[in-house]
């Protein structure tokens, strides 16, 4: 089919493709094309020539086989692939990984394509030159596999882009570590439980003491909420849309695609008040969300926040929330805590050096200075600012002043 004019396919969404973690020698589960381009929100721009759509596969990894089949029962394996070789898949066509008795990842990189080339679905072409008003569009993310002979049933993943390590640390840590900045113990030497007793009861103090000061501390916590389908924005806090805690920062938001298996999950992109307020329609409707924006108030204490999704979602899929949580005092010395960046400093500082006279010892001048700064770093970081107000009435006459005349 000879084009004269033409428009390269876009990808709208980043997005990689978390496939599950599957058996040796077994396959996964097949993924619909037509799927994978409507999570990456394929879209033409400029002229449209073409209804038609697709992927090219310019890089495959694995030692087992990657299949494609036109029908969902008869499976093909890839042909060798590389930005000169790219295969053509149709967007009604199938793609999954048939693995070997290996413990191993295997991976796809892809690209869109509008199937407005001469060549077939099916076969190779050379992709090297891609974008502007070629056939193929810029290279998108892709698909991961897990082979593991102890793989259950298949399982999604987040991609590695959404992951947030779990925390290990636990309060015994801490308490150690500020015990060690003052001398009771040597690196390496156990500490008896009921001495980490006393030091959770200074650490729970300083905790309290800061939290009067309004110097509130934080850890970090994941939840999952479900979407209305057609709601474009969620209060959040106590009794609100997302019962919760109401979140003081959400670090990371993500959307579990429910309808497909495996489960896609979609990165959403943080966007702050300029950057919404730029959205001309903001009654966008999609089936899957790629962008939020939290919107709090100027007062911390204030008990709920609100969560805008655009485009606004079509479908009732789960939301995953990342964000930080207002530190309760330690429970126990083997409680697992998950602290942001300056908080697990400034805590082992403070717990050390309220420590010290306990054990007879005088905090250097060093570690006290530690201590005052790191402490000092949180009341910047958790400042409130000012807000100017004016009176609505001398507002509203849209008063100047003219400095030459001084009127």
């Amino acid at each position: 089919m000879g084009i004269s004019s033409n428009s390269c396919p876009i990808f709208q969404n980043f997005l990689e493709i978390g496939g599950g973690l599957i058996h040796r020698n077994s396959q996964s589960d097949p993924l619909a094309i037509s799927d994978i381009l409507s999570f990456l929100g394929y879209s033409k721009i400029g002229v449209i020539v073409t209804n038609l759509s697709g992927l090219y596969i310019y890089s495959s990894s694995g030692a087992g086989n990657w299949q494609y089949s036109t029908n969902g029962v008869d499976w093909v394996n890839f042909p060798a692939v590389s930005s000169f070789s790219s295969l053509l898949l149709s967007s009604s066509w199938y793609v999954r990984y048939s693995s070997v008795n290996l413990d191993e990842q295997a991976s796809l990189l892809w690209g869109a394509w509008d199937q407005s080339a001469d060549q077939p679905a099916g076969i190779n072409c050379c992709t090297n030159i891609f974008g502007g008003y070629t056939a193929f569009g810029s290279r998108g993310t892709g698909l991961g596999i897990t082979v593991s002979v102890s793989g259950a049933s298949p399982a999604p993943s987040p991609p590695p882009s959404c992951i947030i390590p779990i925390s290990t640390y636990t309060v015994r840590d801490l308490l150690t570590s500020s015990l060690r900045k003052i001398g009771v113990i040597q690196s390496g030497e156990l500490i008896d439980d009921s001495e980490l007793e006393d030091a959770l009861e200074t650490a729970n103090d300083i905790i309290e003491t800061w939290m009067l000061e309004r110097l509130m501390c934080f850890h970090i916590i994941n939840q999952a909420f479900t979407l209305v389908s057609g709601q474009r924005s969620y209060t959040i806090g106590p009794c609100a849309d997302f019962d919760t805690v109401r979140p003081i920062r959400i670090e990371r938001a993500y959307i579990d695609v429910n309808t497909t298996n495996p489960v896609v999950t979609l990165d959403l992109t943080e966007l702050n008040f300029e950057q919404y307020a730029d959205l001309t329609v903001k009654t966008t409707t999609s089936p899957i969300p790629n962008k939020f924006y939290y919107e709090t108030t100027f007062d911390p204490q204030f008990p709920w926040g609100r969560i805008f999704l655009w485009p606004t979602p079509a479908a009732a899929n789960i939301l995953q929330l990342w964000y930080w949580s207002q530190l309760p005092k330690f429970t126990s010395i083997n409680q697992t805590i998950n602290l942001p960046p300056l908080y697990k400093k400034a805590l082992r500082y403070a717990i050390a050096v309220e420590s010290a006279s306990e054990y007879g010892v005088e905090p250097t001048p060093l570690l006290m200075d530690i201590a005052e700064k790191s402490k000092g770093l949180i009341k910047r970081v958790n400042q409130v600012l000012p807000v100017m107000v004016s009176d609505p009435a001398l507002v509203s006459q849209r008063r100047t002043f003219n400095y030459l005349t001084g009127e």
